[in-house]
């Protein structure tokens, strides 16, 4: 069902069991699939933390809808089963790259632009697409040459097949690094002209007014050669699995070294691993917050009882790109790191969602909304229109799920890899600690 073989989101936050799981080789194929299955929902790389492709009825997988459709130099049209890196990998070949992208590249086309991908970019993936072609509940072609209701639209309004994309010149960048206060950071924001902007810290940090450390990237005249992502080999893959997913359930505050080590940007290198794998242990929550409300919502969030994220700050200038754009207004983007062995980890991060909310932001898409999601459509001032279309693309509702129509979703406390923890307690027990013991018992 996944890169990873199993049934669980990225995240693994929610398990699910579809009824059946479809993979059409062609558009006809999918068209027919479309237009007789009762309910049906799509699956990208599963690169989420909301249960947005949760279903028990039809999964349909694009991963043989993939590869270069056209391409005219100033954008290029790719199938939306296609990866992030595979569009990358091929506009390189002719010094062209996209914008809006962060490390990690192995969200598909469709994925990306239905859940409002973002990197380090100041802009969204989303903004950057141009034209889309879908197929209605109906398993007809409609057309998109104006994009605004499809961008960050869940899959909503149909299951996406052609992807059209701005590209842009592949130039290098420059990055200057500095220690500022959080509250510099945003008013710096505000009157610079700078690509991207990436700031990580403690609620520590907040509490005490630290300096704190922040990359701003700005665009050189080079062109740039490209550095791909260095993907983790199998023996990284074991020690994570060994070491350090097991202690992210045990000691919570030894592991905020390792997540700090995850998010920092002064690390070039970790900043570009592109780690694709299911962050189990962690709870990951993301939020778009006006700027002139960044400061006070940090300030109330670190103040929440028991709740000790480790944070990453970024910078989104572009607003209103599309009806569901979470960037109504310059604004920052908050990702929120924590461990799930917390004890009340969802009742906690109910708090801090509320706190969010009230200052004016909004969940991002793909991460963890506690509570009725339509609530958030609502806030949207095109949300009766945007419901007008998806009626007429969608009459029956065929593309929903549970969670899309407002129902409760039931997020899994600690993941779905507690064994992980059992068998590294019995491994100390039964290994280390015998041997510990006769090594000792030489040494007195």
């Amino acid at each position: 069902m996944s890169k990873f073989g199993n049934k669980l989101l990225w995240g693994e936050t929610v398990t699910y069991e579809p009824a059946k799981i479809l993979t059409p080789v062609d558009v006809n194929s999918l068209s027919k699939i479309i237009a007789s299955c009762e309910k049906c929902r799509v699956v990208g790389s599963r690169h989420s933390f909301s249960p947005l492709i949760v279903t028990n009825y039809t999964q349909i997988d694009l991963k043989y809808l993939t590869g270069l459709v056209s391409d005219d130099r100033e954008e290029v049209t790719f199938w939306a089963g296609s990866t992030v890196e595979e569009v990358l990998i091929y506009l390189t070949q002719t010094d062209r790259t996209l914008h809006g992208v962060g490390s990690i590249h192995s969200q598909t086309l469709g994925g990306a632009l239905s859940t409002s991908l973002v990197g380090v970019f100041t802009t969204s993936f989303s903004s950057h697409v141009t034209k889309v072609v879908t197929l209605n509940a109906e398993g007809e072609e409609i057309v998109w040459n104006e994009p605004y209701f499809i961008r960050n639209s869940m899959g909503m309004l149909g299951v996406i097949i052609k992807v059209s994309i701005q590209t842009f010149p592949n130039k290098a960048t420059t990055h200057k690094h500095e220690k500022m206060k959080i509250d510099d950071i945003i008013s710096f924001w505000k009157h610079a002209d700078f690509i991207s902007s990436d700031s990580s810290f403690s609620v520590h940090d907040i509490r005490e007014n630290k300096k704190v450390d922040v990359v701003h990237n700005y665009i050189s005249n080079a062109m740039f050669e490209t550095q791909y992502p260095h993907y983790w080999d199998v023996n990284q893959y074991l020690i994570y699995e060994l070491f350090t997913a097991p202690l992210s359930w045990v000691f919570n505050v030894v592991l905020d070294d390792v997540k700090f080590w995850a998010i920092n940007p002064l690390d070039r290198e970790t900043a570009l691993l592109g780690i694709d794998r299911e962050q189990y242990g962690f709870t990951y929550t993301d939020y778009i917050v006006p700027l002139t409300n960044c400061s006070n919502a940090l300030t109330e969030v670190a103040e929440v009882d028991g709740f000790n994220p480790l944070i990453r700050m970024k910078y989104m200038k572009e607003p209103n790109s599309s009806c569901f754009d979470p960037t109504q207004v310059p604004s920052c983007r908050l990702e929120l790191y924590e461990s799930h062995a917390k004890n009340n980890i969802y009742s906690t991060l109910q708090s801090v969602q509320d706190i969010m909310l009230a200052h004016g932001g909004f969940v991002h898409w793909g991460k963890i909304y506690l509570g009725n999601i339509t609530d958030q459509m609502k806030r949207y001032k095109c949300y009766n229109t945007f419901k007008n279309i998806r009626k007429v693309q969608d009459p029956t509702g065929k593309f929903l799920n549970d969670y899309l129509e407002g129902k409760k979703t039931y997020y899994n406390e600690y993941g779905a890899r507690k064994w992980v923890t059992i068998a590294y307690v019995l491994c100390v027990i039964v290994f280390i600690v015998p041997v510990l013991y006769f090594k000792l018992k030489i040494l007195i």
